[in-house]
């Protein structure tokens, strides 16, 4: 109730601020400025007159105001006819012109910029009449207004010719008298005289104009008589405006006169109204309008009675409420107290019971890998008696190919290698003493597995007969011996994607977020490319790819700290020497290159033609080593170095990770060097402890192509 009579309040109080009478009517103005003639002199004064006319128009609230510089005679005729349509329909019509304009024959024109004249005739083609100009504004209901600035010495009289000698060029503007009621015109001299353009800003006839027509409830016809008189005494007597036309008996003013209010019986009215709403925003409204006086005070003490009473209602409903959510506060803390108490011993219950269920759990899973490694070592003990047992009966003598041991472990127990059951967990001391060539160990439930690969040497690198007879490149030579002197652990698959994921997901780690890739058959950096978005679908347990120099190192350095063991990335040397797996070949595969392809072939049609690395248990390392020929391939190989112990020999870790892309290139060369450069595609990615080879032992450093 108290809402919908503020709404009424509301809308009676807009009525006293908003209901006096405005103007009435649309009022339209064209004002046209035309200075910069091409024929004839510049007019300073026409184009500034234009402009400080139609801010007056304006200011006075014209519903439209027109303003055109520098009319030629096509853009004069299409002002009048877009004025045509505003004045259509309007109350009040006012057209102002400032520029060159003459008469011909008793008839006036106004002279637009590009008009030629070289012939009194040329006027009724080149220049507007006026009486165009009274046509557009006729249909105006009040006011029909036209004002000239125009009475300015024609320059175009002295040099017209005459075509007919009787036919008369005035000087100035001809007197006209409107045919219609209701319709002024506004020379700035008389008929037959001349207006000058001034030396200031304005000329004088429209600097009387802007100072006597805005002055509000002034009627037109007074306005119009203080400008002539301003002129006058300006021109000293020398110009005389005049007026054409007439008007009725009411004022006209271009500007309304300010409405006389009687502020005391309006208050008084004003505040019997408000009281008969007599809510807080009525009286607001009414003090808002008259802030002082009798009627005023008495508004104040009316509106501050209500607010005191509104506040000891809003106080007596506060305490209500305040007293029921107490109430409700109370009943619901022991309601949740209640509720606590339960769930406080049903999860009691739950953890108890949990407890035991794990304790049952682990006692039976502790069981069965006891049973299981238990079972594990009576098969492998078999297979190895059995194979003991065929060597005696054949003759052949049984040969051991583990890790060549210091004699401080030779009190450790030989141990056979378990790689199916074998827990993730960092090995220790005596484990790692006891590792044998081919077991497979993993340090941690995401890192790879590591297969160990004995000591030995190769012969890397090709001869001089083979690079002289084109079999090999020049920066393949020196030939030399490369030396393995002791055990290294080197990754069985390369890393897989959940692998590295896992790496991302535990160190928070940015991984690159762009690569080299080759799709819809063109080779390039890509953006948004990573190794969880290659530009093909991937499963988990495939090869991490788009993997950068920085990735890689990142990656070892978390395993190092994951595991306690130092992992690093494998070099050239240590790649070609697991790949070749003993082999004394040209190369690891065999001595003919296109071998490699048909082992491309065997794997992509299901064969499981692994070469010699398969006897060190290293999946898919062959096709990795570069090889001439038109199947050349390279891959990024990368390896850790594990620990060394004092009681044993430090046996080194090597992993591989790869890029995307692969193509022909590399070379199979004797320096530990990038495997893949910026003609390959990916990198390799080395930091290893020492390798020794002939001539000395080297140092290789992790290098990455730009």
């Amino acid at each position: 109730m108290l809402r919908a009579a503020s709404a009424v309040a509301l809308a009676v109080l807009s009525i006293w601020i908003f209901g006096e009478p405005a103007f009435a009517g649309k009022r339209v103005a064209l004002v046209i400025g035309n200075s910069a003639y091409r024929k004839v002199p510049l007019l300073a004064n026409p184009a500034r007159d234009a402009d400080a006319m139609s801010e007056m128009f304006r200011n006075a609230d014209f519903d439209v105001v027109q303003s055109k510089h520098d009319l030629g005679i096509g853009d004069m005729r299409r002002a009048l006819r877009d004025f045509s349509d505003e004045a259509s329909d309007a109350d009040v019509a006012i057209v102002y012109y400032a520029g060159h304009g003459m008469e011909v024959d008793g008839i006036n024109y106004l002279i637009p910029v590009d008009a030629i004249l070289e012939r009194d005739i040329d006027a009724f083609d080149e220049a507007m009449p006026l009486d165009r100009v009274l046509t557009v504004i006729e249909p105006a209901k009040q006011l029909r207004l036209v004002i000239l600035d125009a009475c300015r010495d024609n320059p175009f009289r002295q040099t017209m010719k005459r075509t007919v000698a009787a036919r008369a060029v005035g000087r100035g503007l001809a007197m006209v008298e409107p045919i219609n009621p209701n319709t002024l015109i506004a020379f700035a001299a008389k008929a037959g005289s001349t207006a000058t353009d001034g030396d200031d800003k304005n000329s004088p006839f429209t600097t009387a104009l802007l100072k006597h027509l805005p002055k509000p409830g002034l009627d037109l016809r007074r306005a119009f008589g203080f400008v002539r008189d301003d002129v006058l005494k300006v021109t000293h007597n020398r110009q005389e405006p005049f007026i054409y036309g007439s008007l009725g008996g009411d004022d006209v003013a271009l500007v309304p006169a300010p409405a006389v209010v009687d502020f005391n019986k309006a208050a008084k009215d004003d505040y019997e109204l408000a009281q008969q709403i007599n809510v807080i925003s009525a009286w607001d409204s009414f003090i808002g309008k008259y802030p002082s006086g009798f009627y005023s005070d008495l508004a104040r003490a009316q509106r501050d009675k209500l607010i005191a009473a509104k506040a000891a209602a809003e106080e007596a409903d506060r305490l209500a409420a305040q007293k029921k959510a107490l109430e409700e506060t109370k009943a619901a803390e022991g309601e949740r107290a209640k509720l606590a108490a339960q769930a406080k011993a049903a999860e009691d219950a739950r953890i108890l019971a949990e407890q035991a269920a794990a304790a049952e759990k682990a006692k039976a899973a502790e069981k069965a890998a006891e049973k299981a490694a238990a079972q594990a070592r009576i098969e492998e003990a078999a297979r190895v008696a059995g194979v003991l047992i065929e060597n005696a009966a054949t003759g052949k003598e049984t040969k051991s190919d583990g890790p060549r041991v210091s004699a401080v472990c030779a009190g450790a127990s030989t141990r056979l290698a378990d790689i199916s059951s074998r827990p993730a967990q960092t090995l220790s001391q005596a484990e790692e003493c006891g590792l044998t060539p081919k077991e497979v160990f993993r340090e941690c439930p995401n890192c790879p597995d590591m297969v160990v690969v004995p000591a030995g040497e190769f012969l890397m690198g090709s001869s001089r007969n083979e690079i002289d007879n084109g079999l090999a490149a020049a920066n393949e030579a020196p030939q030399h011996k490369v030396i393995i002197n002791q055990p290294i652990a080197i990754g069985r698959f390369e890393v897989t994607r959940d692998q590295f994921a896992a790496f991302v997901i535990a160190s928070g780690y940015k991984a690159a977020d762009h690569c080299f890739t080759f799709e819809h058959n063109a080779p390039q950096d890509r953006a948004n490319r990573s190794f969880l978005n290659p530009g093909y679908v991937q499963e988990g347990n495939h090869p991490a790819v788009c993997v950068s120099c920085a990735d890689a190192e990142a990656y070892v350095a978390w395993l190092s700290r994951t595991t306690g063991r130092s992992y690093r990335l494998l070099s050239e040397a240590e790649f070609e020497y697991a790949a070749r797996a003993g082999t004394t070949s040209r190369f690891g595969f065999g001595n003919d290159p296109g071998e490699i392809c048909n082992i491309r072939k065997r794997r992509r049609s299901g064969g499981e033609d692994r070469g010699p690395a398969g006897r060190c248990a290293l999946h898919d390392l062959p096709r990795r080593l570069s090889v001439h020929g038109p199947c050349r391939i390279a891959r990024a190989k990368c390896v850790r170095s594990l620990r060394s112990h004092r009681q044993c020999l430090g046996m080194d870790r090597g992993l591989l990770l790869r890029r995307l892309r692969h193509r022909q290139g590399g070379q199979r060369g004797p320096r530990e060097s990038d495997m893949l450069n910026a003609d390959g595609a990916g990198r390799r990615l080395v930091q290893h402890r020492s390798i020794a080879a002939s001539g000395g032992s080297r140092q290789s450093q992790c290098r990455c192509s730009p």
